[in-house]
């Protein structure tokens, strides 16, 4: 951090000894940065304890826009790297995809869940997910997936990008910034486990747009890192891990079979190249059974998976019978030739 002086005018007063200063001890007794001030005048009277009280007026030499240009110019960072946690054991090298749809933060929930308590669940589910990794595989890389609705409106007026009314906790304004703080120290955390870390932002339709803002903001508050970040407004995005294509979109779409090919199409030199894939959904608050059997849709040889939410319900979804889901938030684990090996999951 650092302090620039943008006064035109400052007033300063020191005691000094039985004497008559120098311009140049004045500078010093007061503190004065002579660069950008000058003295204009001097009073001083003489105190009961024989010391000298001098009250002394400077103004600025030195333009306010060039003061900051040269105190950025010259600043330099204090940042210390963290050390990395070194696993102690001697399981394989994996791949943690951690995706977490549809939090709605600023969401008013028949709980009356408030933002802080929201936000220590997620700090709650996280550091579960990633303890349970921990007893599985050495984490090599990390796949973060932000923003799905982890915001919950996109204007003044609370409502969704496309103009749904929202009941909300808080204005949006804190909100956001909560929100912000709450992946400043989630990302920050998960990079402590590996630097092969890379975020991925999903558009969503609730709050498409300050989502997007928030992603943006993510990826330059952590530049100076050796962190992935994909912000960009596609709705759809693709990763690897090994022999594994890994695909996301928040999943509002009319039907889960536009999906398969789409993916296939837009990122057919990645599809190519991996022996297996999946793509992660989430939009409808639960886990998804497509049939009696399964409790995956594979559609050949892809796996299409919806995941649960950790958001209580609000109104609406209570008055409409959509409350009993199950709250939770899921982790994939994936190997590199063998793909897909563990599925963990956190219950709130």
């Amino acid at each position: 951090m650092f302090n620039v002086n943008l006064e035109d005018v400052i007033f300063c007063k020191a005691e000094v000894k039985n004497k008559k200063s120098s311009y140049n001890e004045l500078i010093d007794e007061h503190d004065i940065d002579s660069d950008i001030f000058q003295i204009d005048e001097v009073k001083s009277r003489k105190l009961a304890n024989g010391t000298i009280l001098t009250s002394v007026k400077a103004k600025r030499i030195k333009d306010s826009d060039q003061l900051i240009i040269d105190t950025l110019n010259n600043y330099k960072s204090n940042y210390q790297p963290f050390n990395k946690l070194i696993p102690l054991n001697n399981f394989e090298n994996g791949c943690l995809v951690i995706n977490i749809t549809d939090f709605h933060l600023n969401k008013q929930t028949i709980e009356n869940d408030t933002i802080n308590s929201k936000i220590q669940t997620y700090k709650k589910v996280i550091d579960d997910l990633i303890t349970s990794a921990l007893k599985l595989i050495n984490i090599d890389k990390v796949i973060y997936v932000i923003s799905s609705d982890f915001l919950h409106t996109d204007n003044y007026q609370n409502q969704t990008t496309k103009g749904t009314p929202q009941t909300t906790i808080t204005d949006l304004y804190t909100e956001y910034t909560q929100a912000f703080d709450l992946q400043v120290d989630i990302i920050t955390n998960l990079y402590s486990y590996t630097e092969n870390l890379e975020v991925i932002h999903i558009p969503s339709n609730h709050a498409r747009s300050r989502e997007f803002y928030l992603a943006h903001a993510l990826s330059k508050y952590f530049e100076n890192f050796k962190i992935k970040f994909n912000v960009d407004k596609s709705p759809t995005k693709s990763t690897f891990y090994g022999k594994t294509f890994l695909g996301f979109h928040h999943g509002d779409v009319k039907s889960i079979h536009q999906l398969v090919p789409y993916f296939a199409t837009k990122y057919k030199e990645l599809w190519g190249k991996c022996n297996f894939v999946e793509i992660g959904i989430g939009d409808k608050h639960h886990r998804k059974e497509w049939s009696s059997k399964m409790t995956k849709n594979e559609l050949e040889g892809v796996r299409v998976y919806m995941l649960p939410s950790l958001s209580n319900p609000d109104l609406w979804h209570y008055d409409s019978l959509y409350d009993q889901s199950i709250k939770a938030a899921v982790g994939k684990i994936y190997l590199e030739e063998k793909g897909y090996k563990y599925e963990i999951e956190s219950r709130i």
